[in-house]
């Protein structure tokens, strides 16, 4: 099939459009490092150059081009997506410690279990109250919490948040990247029952 013919030949911009989405499918299974943008100003360089070299000399081709333009956008696309990831959660919060929050959803989970959506808005650790505005997901298996506790309750309890990771299996579904899409990085198991706060009228 000649380029003309496939439809990269008739949608020129299209390659660089599956480049630049590949690239962050790539940047969101790996962290933000200075050696991806270092290697980015190389390949800007590096095609920057070859473009000038193949408008002074017409008869002058070189076939590595049309492959280090689409490598261009793959790590325009890498770096957007894990620098993306770095940035949306910015402000580093205490892992453990005594937290107010609004339960935003509330759903059945397995073991007995309720799966809640609450969106964080203090912590108070061993020296400070700190302001957050942090979405995390916590699991309760308290059966007389899981009656009384309904979405729009503000709640304090205490408890250890940790970070959702991967199992990393071949193939198997990349739960952290969806949560993080969410904009959710926490999760915590209460054993407690969690103590409902008062809401202004």
């Amino acid at each position: 099939m000649s380029p003309q013919n496939n439809i990269f030949g008739k949608i020129p911009f299209l390659r660089y459009v599956v480049a630049f989405i590949l690239g962050i499918l790539i940047g969101g299974e790996i962290k933000f490092q200075p050696i991806l943008l270092f290697s980015c100003i190389v390949l800007i360089a590096c095609t920057f150059l070859l473009k000038i070299a193949q408008k002074k000399k017409t008869s002058f081709k070189l076939p590595v081009f049309n492959y280090l333009t689409p490598l261009l956008f793959i790590s325009f696309g890498t770096i957007y997506s894990s620098y993306y990831q770095q940035t949306i959660f910015s402000k580093k919060i205490p892992e453990y410690g005594t937290y107010i929050g609004t339960i935003l959803e509330k759903a059945p989970s397995t073991r007995n279990r309720f799966k809640y959506s609450l969106k964080i808005e203090s912590v108070k650790d061993s020296t400070s109250i700190i302001l957050l505005d942090e979405k995390i997901v916590a699991y309760i298996s308290d059966s007389i919490s899981n009656e009384i506790l309904k979405p729009g309750n503000k709640i304090q309890f205490r408890t250890n948040l940790y970070q959702i990771t991967n199992s990393n299996n071949p193939g198997e579904f990349n739960f952290q990247r969806y949560m993080f899409l969410k904009k959710v990085r926490y999760q915590s198991y209460l054993k407690y029952q969690p103590e409902i706060l008062p809401t202004k009228s």
